[in-house]
C-alpha cells in the first residue's frame, strides 16, 4: 500500500479538521479538538472570536430565532477547498433551518486561509436577502472590517445588519408565508466574495466627485445634524469633518466606517421625527432628540466648541447602548453630562426612555465618582421635593443612614421607603452642614 506524501498528508489533515469543525454544527454541543463550538450556533476552528464575542453572537442568534424565526449559523475554518460546494454541503448536512418553524436558515462561512467568505440563504429568505443584498452586505459592510484585520468585528457588524434587514422585512411583510415554501431545506440565494483580510482599510470615498464639505459655523444644532445626515448620504467617512468635536475626530480615526453602516443609519433616521432641541449648561451643550417612542433613533449630543455646535459622538459612545433590536438606551451606571435635556422623560432601570409619569419625589441626584460626591442635581417644581427644604447643588453626606451614598443607592432608598416613612438627610450647603427630617411622599400608582 502506497504511503501518501507530505502534500497529500497535509490535504488529508485539512479535510479532517474541516469535517470535525462541521460536526459541531451537526451535533450541538460537540467538543472537537482544534475547534471552538458554541452550542450549535458558531464553530470557530481558526480562533477568530473571543469568548465575549461568541456570547454577543449568541444574543443576535437568539433575536433572529425568537423574533424573526431565522436559524442562523456561523462557521470559521481554514483551507476548506471549494467554498460554495462546502457551504452547500454543510447547509444540507447540518439541516440549517431546522430550528425555524418556517424553515428559514442562514449560514455564514469564512475561510481566513483562502481569504474567502460566503453567506448562504434558504429558499424562505431569498425574497428578503437577495443575491444583490447579500453581495452588498459582504462587500460594503463585512470586507472593510476584514481589511482592517478586524474579522470578528466585521462578522458582528454584519450580523447586526442582518437583524436590521429582518426588522424592515417584518414591518413590510416581505417574508414568504410558510405554506408557500418548498418542503426541503434548500438554498435559495447566496454570494461569495474575497475577504481581503488585513489588506488595509481605507475610508469610504464620497459618492459625488467633489461634494461640499459641511461646515458647522453659523449652524443650529438641528442644522448640524442635517449636515451630518448629508455627509452620510455622500459616503463622507472622513473623521476630520468640521461638524465633529475635537474628541470625536480623534475617536473616529480608530473607527471602521462602512458604506453599509452609513446607509443603514441614514435610513433609520429618515423614519423618525425630531421631538425637540434642548439647550443646557448655559448653552454650552445641546441635544437633538427624537420622539420618545422612536427608539431606533438615538439622540444626538452636541457641544459648543470654537464658537460652533459640533457633534459629540465621544460622549454618545460612552453613554448610549443598543439592544439586538437596535433600540437605544442609556448606560445607567455612568454619569451623563447631558442629563438635563431629558428631565421631562422617565427611564427604567435598564435606561430605556418613557413618557414622564407623575413624580413621587421630584429629586434628581448626580454622582461624580472622580470627586466621590453626590449632589442634588435638580428639584422639579410642583413636586413634593420642592417643599422639603433641599436645594439644587446640596452635597449629600448621609441619606437615610447611608454614608456618602451614590445616586444608585439614593434611588433604591427612595423606591423602598413606604408612604409617610421618615428619613434623615444630611447635606453641605455653602460650606455649612444642614440636617433635614423628611417624610416619604405617597407612591405613584
Amino acid at each position: 500500500m502506497a504511503t501518501p506524501g507530505p502534500g497529500a498528508t497535509q490535504k488529508i489533515i485539512h479535510v479532517l479538521v474541516s469535517a470535525l469543525a462541521a460536526s459541531c454544527l451537526i451535533f450541538p454541543g460537540a467538543s472537537v479538538a482544534g475547534s471552538r463550538c458554541h452550542k450549535d450556533l458558531v464553530c470557530d476552528s481558526a480562533g477568530v472570536f473571543t469568548e465575549q464575542q461568541m456570547k454577543d453572537l449568541e444574543t443576535y442568534h437568539a433575536a433572529l430565532r425568537e423574533q424573526y424565526d431565522i436559524d442562523y449559523r456561523i462557521m470559521v475554518a481554514d483551507n476548506i477547498g471549494d467554498l460554495s460546494a462546502y457551504a452547500a454541503k454543510i447547509f444540507a448536512s447540518a439541516e440549517i433551518g431546522q430550528h425555524s418553524k418556517s424553515r428559514k436558515g442562514m449560514f455564514l462561512l469564512l475561510d481566513p486561509a483562502q481569504d474567502q467568505v460566503r453567506l448562504e440563504i434558504s429558499a424562505g429568505l431569498d425574497a428578503v436577502y437577495t443575491d444583490g443584498f447579500v453581495a452588498y452586505l459582504q462587500q460594503r459592510q463585512m470586507v472593510p472590517f476584514f481589511q482592517a484585520n478586524r474579522v470578528a468585528d466585521g462578522i458582528l457588524a454584519t450580523t447586526e445588519m442582518i437583524v436590521t434587514r429582518a426588522q424592515d422585512a417584518e414591518a413590510g411583510k416581505e417574508f414568504i408565508a410558510p405554506e408557500q415554501l418548498p418542503d426541503n431545506l434548500s438554498i435559495g440565494a447566496g454570494a461569495k466574495t474575497q475577504a481581503h483580510i488585513g489588506s488595509g482599510y481605507q475610508q469610504p470615498q464620497p459618492t459625488a466627485a467633489s461634494p461640499s464639505t459641511p461646515l458647522s459655523h453659523g449652524m443650529s444644532p438641528e442644522q448640524v445634524v442635517a449636515a451630518y445626515h448629508y455627509a452620510l448620504s455622500q459616503n463622507m467617512g472622513s473623521p476630520d469633518l468640521d461638524i465633529y468635536s475635537s474628541e470625536t475626530r480623534e475617536m473616529k480615526k480608530t473607527w471602521v466606517v462602512t458604506p453599509a453602516q452609513m446607509r443603514n443609519e441614514l435610513n433609520a433616521y429618515r423614519k423618525c421625527d425630531i421631538d425637540q432641541t434642548a439647550y443646557i449648561k448655559d448653552n454650552t451643550l445641546a441635544v437633538v432628540r427624537y420622539k420618545v417612542d422612536q427608539r431606533q433613533c438615538a439622540p444626538y449630543f452636541l457641544v459648543m466648541e470654537d464658537g460652533a455646535w459640533r457633534l459629540d459622538f465621544r460622549t454618545m459612545m460612552e453613554n448610549i447602548r443598543f439592544n439586538v433590536s437596535n433600540e437605544w438606551h442609556f448606560d445607567m451606571s455612568r454619569p451623563l453630562p447631558y442629563a438635563d435635556a431629558f428631565a421631562d422623560w422617565d427611564f427604567n432601570k435598564n435606561g430605556y426612555p418613557f413618557p414622564q409619569r407623575k413624580l413621587r419625589w421630584g429629586i434628581n441626584v448626580n454622582t461624580d465618582y472622580r470627586k466621590d460626591i453626590t449632589t442634588i442635581h435638580k428639584i422639579f417644581p410642583d413636586t413634593p421635593a420642592a417643599s422639603m427644604g433641599l436645594r439644587e447643588g446640596d452635597i449629600i453626606l448621609r441619606w437615610d443612614g447611608i454614608k456618602k451614598p451614590d445616586h444608585k443607592k439614593i434611588v433604591k432608598s427612595m423606591d423602598a421607603l413606604e408612604d409617610g416613612e421618615t428619613l434623615t438627610v444630611e447635606v453641605i450647603r455653602d460650606g455649612q452642614p444642614l440636617t433635614f427630617n423628611l417624610k416619604a411622599p405617597p407612591k405613584v400608582k
